[in-house]
């Protein structure tokens, strides 16, 4: 949808969002820290916001496309059906 995202520093959403390039991470569970990083992107310039979710979409599309995940997993499972 090319939109930034706010979201945790936690395994999973760091892999999809990097700081400042697609979105903003904050610390979990803290509300301060989700405060500051909601009002970072609020404030920010609208053009950054722009760039932050093509970089975002851009990112999806080269990583976690629908074929490219199918393609790993199908590998994953012939590698771990030859180890045996």
């Amino acid at each position: 949808m090319a939109i930034p995202a706010i979201t945790s520093d936690v395994p999973g959403c760091r892999a999809v969002i990097r700081h400042d390039y697609n979105g903003l991470l904050c610390e979990p569970r803290d509300v301060s820290s989700l405060r500051e990083a909601m009002r970072t992107m609020a404030t920010m310039p609208v053009a950054d916001r722009k760039r932050m979710g093509q970089a975002g979409r851009k990112l999806v599309e080269e990583k976690f496309d629908e074929n490219i995940v199918i393609q790993q997993y199908l590998r994953a499972l012939r590698e771990a059906t030859t180890i045996r």
